[in-house]
């Protein structure tokens, strides 16, 4: 009896280790399916996902229901109507953009995306955003609850939810999206796209096309670059004449630009370069002097005309010993009171312009002050790293005009910046420059202004630890991560050697936002100065690539690095689905949703989005039945 209960046992226990055998790979195949259903993509790319059991149905008849009385916060339903139209433009619930109502929230239903304001949101899983007004809650049960502290969330969170949208499966008409819950934010504030349009023209249609897409890759700015050493592209009013004979934006142009930034909750960063890279305006102001002799122009309450000296030309200059070497790309003489006076009426009617237009920010240059050339003067041979001791006259101007005793050529361009950086401030302007050309000799004795923000672009100047040291706002721009360069080197594409390192799947694969390396050592920059980063488009050959190729070429390269600026550890297993998200996955999700919004189209074309209708309250029962006061 014994062995025959004790064989019963042993067979029973074979038969249980069989079945967990069996059993073992089908439960493997089904997490494996689990994890298909997940939307991989969007799932890293947020701070916190948290996968919760069935789907919400995106459809023709789903509304965005806005949680209000009727008294709109800013710009909240301008927002809400531009993403119903985008809703309505990537075709996954029909070609018609859901209906905007608001009211109580009891008046939601199901299938509604639902939009609240508060002025907290409980980040429990313990996240940290660089800026709660772009952080936001998405809950996706029945509904689609967004909840978040101001209109920036709400925009990210509606992008998330098409992202989401474009990764789910399509039913019957219907978008099934999981269900799930959502903690998201920015790790990195200021996520800037910077647009070399000085160099090469832009129309206003590509830009606008431009700013659309990088919205959408979650950028928050775009820096305009719009003067450089080959061209000055958008209209002055004080002097008109600098962009004859070439293709600029107006005024108008700029004026719209800026306002469809706005509504896609990016901010124009206007930005110009003084006094290196200015060998365009100095020959065009050369030859309208030439052209018009009697002319002369006023700034400050003085003016200037042929009777000041040397006012033909504001040229600079290479001088050592008593010899001079004349070179245009080196920019303009700030030596010279009219051409320094020339240039702060320049930029005066340039941030006055942006400043009515409701821009805070205004990045000023400074890099690469005297170009890159080698040359014999004065019985001394200069080169890149000796280029300073190559302009004797600045140096005498800091003795005998700014009262320096050992002064310097170094003394004489910062006291230029810090002057700058002041017209400029004085009109409500944060400002900020490029590093490479401050704090890199023992020379300079006049410090920089400590309001002046820093674009750091050059390890290469050994000044990263001088101006951590100073406390001061930096911009990471790190050429060898950031920098897209329409350029041939060597008899071929730059971006094939140079810059080959910039490609889409080293970004989202190795960037670090915030980090730095010098020499062997990499260093975080420390949060409280970690300002933003940088993502560039230099057009140094301007027509060596078209501006159809430059879209085709940057679209992931941008999309990678705005994503490891949202979430810099979307690659990894800390990412918000707490998976290693692989490139291939994100590279196809991209594709899609580039297709999915028509980023695929021709940049100079018109999106015309579907129209919204006015926005309409949600009526309970009683007011249906007797009417709404």
């Amino acid at each position: 009896m014994y062995r025959r209960a004790s064989r019963a046992v042993r067979q029973f226990i074979i038969l249980l280790l069989t079945v967990e055998v069996v059993m073992q790979p089908l439960c493997l195949y089904a997490a494996d399916k689990d994890e298909e259903k997940i939307p991989q993509t969007t799932a890293a790319l947020v701070q916190h996902y948290e996968a919760r059991t069935g789907t919400f149905e995106l459809t023709g008849k789903s509304r965005i229901f806005v949680v209000s009385d009727g008294e709109e916060a800013d710009g909240l339903m301008d927002t809400v109507e531009l993403m119903s139209r985008e809703i309505a433009e990537s075709g996954l619930a029909g070609e018609k953009a859901p209906a905007v109502v608001y009211g109580r929230r009891s008046r939601a239903k199901s299938g509604d995306i639902v939009i609240e304001l508060t002025d907290n949101i409980d980040f429990s899983y313990g996240g940290d955003m660089a800026d709660d007004e772009e952080a936001y809650s998405l809950e996706i049960g029945a509904k689609a609850q967004l909840t978040a502290c101001g209109t920036d969330g709400v925009f990210y969170g509606l992008v998330t939810l098409l992202e989401l949208a474009a990764e789910s499966d399509a039913k019957g008409g219907a978008v099934l999206i999981n269900k799930c819950k959502i903690y998201d934010g920015p790790d990195v504030a200021e996520r800037t796209i910077f647009l070399d349009c000085g160099r090469k023209y832009f129309s206003r249609m590509w830009i606008e096309n431009f700013i659309r897409r990088s919205a959408m890759q979650r950028y928050n700015a775009i820096q305009l670059h719009f003067t450089e050493e080959q061209g000055i592209r958008l209209e002055s009013e004080a002097f008109p004449w600098l962009t004859d004979g070439q293709k600029a934006l107006s005024r108008e142009d700029m004026s719209e630009i800026v306002a469809y930034a706005s509504k896609y909750h990016m901010e124009v960063i206007p930005s110009v370069d003084t006094p290196g890279h200015n060998e365009y305006m100095v020959a065009k102001y050369a030859s309208y002097v030439k052209k018009h002799p009697d002319w002369s122009f006023e700034y400050d309450g003085k003016t200037y005309s042929s009777k000041t000296k040397g006012f033909s030309s504001i040229a600079n200059y290479y001088s050592c010993n008593g010899e001079k070497k004349k070179v245009n790309y080196i920019g303009v003489d700030i030596t010279k009171k009219h051409a320094v006076a020339f240039v702060d009426a320049l930029i005066d009617d340039y941030a006055s312009f942006f400043a009515e237009l409701g821009c805070t920010k205004f990045a000023i240059g400074g890099d690469e002050v005297f170009g890159w050339y080698e040359f014999t003067l004065g019985g001394k041979s200069f080169g890149y790293e000796n280029r300073w001791d190559a302009f004797q006259h600045w140096a005498k101007y800091a003795k005998k005009s700014l009262g320096i005793e050992k002064g310097s050529s170094q003394d004489t361009f910062i006291n230029y910046m810090n002057h700058v950086a002041e017209l400029v401030e004085a009109k409500g302007y944060t400002c900020r420059m490029f590093n490479d050309e401050i704090y890199i000799s023992k020379k300079q004795h006049v410090d920089l202004k400590e309001s002046i923000e820093i674009q750091f672009w050059s390890p290469a100047a050994g000044n990263y630890r001088k101006l951590v040291g100073q406390n001061r706002k930096i911009y990471m721009d790190i050429p060898k991560w950031s920098y897209y360069v329409v350029k041939s080197s060597e008899g071929a594409d730059i971006m094939s050697n140079r810059y080959r390192a910039v490609n889409a799947e080293n970004i989202f694969r190795n960037w670090k936002p915030g980090q730095i390396t010098l020499g062997k050592k990499a260093y975080t920059l420390p949060a409280d100065q970690f300002g933003g980063a940088v993502f560039n488009i230099w057009c140094d050959q301007p027509s060596y690539k078209s501006s159809t190729k430059i879209w085709e070429e940057t679209r992931m390269r941008t999309w990678s690095s705005g994503s490891r600026m949202w979430n810099k550890e979307i690659n990894s297993g800390n990412s918000g689905s707490e998976r290693k998200l692989k490139y291939d996955k994100f590279k196809r999700s991209a594709k899609k949703f580039s297709s999915v919004m028509s980023f695929n189209i021709n940049p100079e074309k018109t999106i015309e989005l579907a129209e919204t209708g006015e926005p309409e309250k949600a009526l309970g029962f009683l007011e249906k039945l007797f009417g709404a006061e």
